[in-house]
């Protein structure tokens, strides 16, 4: 595989399917041409539907998480903004921890992800879950992000902000929180997603199944092979 060009490679694995193995994701990983490679197979909508199934837009995702340099995000951002309903229950499952593994020096461009209403409601979704986790796991962060999630939180799309409470209540901040208990009074729609004991035993970290932790998966675990065994058991 070494002695392949970076553009052969990504067409072999993403002819493949989930027929791949983690050493060809760590062999790609290292290719300095790897990003833009990627950026331009996933401008052909075959790669999307139709070679391999259209795994290689889904590994993708992973593979740009784990690469994390300013030229990745942009094509991660650039799938969000464009491809989002076709990550499917990925953008909602795995899109939040992808963000988050880039880290908080993007914070400002996941921030204006969640703030972006142009884009589709579940992206912003999983942007606002990794701003969230990022102010759990993270007391140097907590200020900025609660100063963020406010504006979230007034936002005028109320699934946006009904779906965000459960996340919002996890992080430390006793404004933050009165603010949330608001919103679930204030909103129909926050009784079909949450109530308030649930958002009560998030807030005090109580709850059997913290929001946060979603985010906090390794992306390298999606190229295991007991992942890509059950991803092949569950699709064919």
């Amino acid at each position: 595989m070494t002695e392949m060009s970076t553009r052969e490679m990504l067409e072999r694995f993403a002819e493949a399917g989930l027929s791949i193995n983690k050493e060809m994701a760590k062999e790609i990983v290292k290719r300095k041409d790897a990003v833009q490679c990627i950026a331009d197979m996933l401008k052909d909508k075959r790669y999307w539907r139709e070679i391999g199934d259209g795994w290689f837009a889904i590994h993708s995702i992973f593979l740009l998480s784990i690469i994390r340099t300013k030229e990745a995000f942009d094509v991660f951002k650039w799938i969000l903004r464009n491809k989002a309903g076709d990550l499917e229950d990925w953008l909602t499952e795995d899109v939040p921890s992808l963000l988050f593994n880039f880290g908080k020096e993007y914070f400002d461009e996941i921030k204006e992800l969640t703030l972006d209403k142009n884009i589709d409601t579940f992206a912003r979704l999983s942007a606002a879950s990794a701003i969230c986790a990022m102010g759990v796991t993270d007391e140097g962060m907590k200020e900025k992000v609660v100063e963020v999630c406010k504006k979230f939180l007034e936002d005028d799309n109320e699934e946006f902000v009904c779906l965000l409470l459960p996340e919002a209540a996890e992080i430390k901040d006793e404004k933050l929180f009165e603010m949330v208990k608001k919103k679930f009074r204030e909103l129909s729609f926050a009784k079909k997603v949450t109530d308030m004991e649930d958002l009560t035993e998030l807030h005090e970290g109580r709850s059997e199944i913290p929001e946060y932790k979603k985010c906090l998966r390794d992306p390298w675990e999606h190229f295991s092979e007991k992942n890509l065994e059950e991803l092949r058991r569950y699709n064919y």
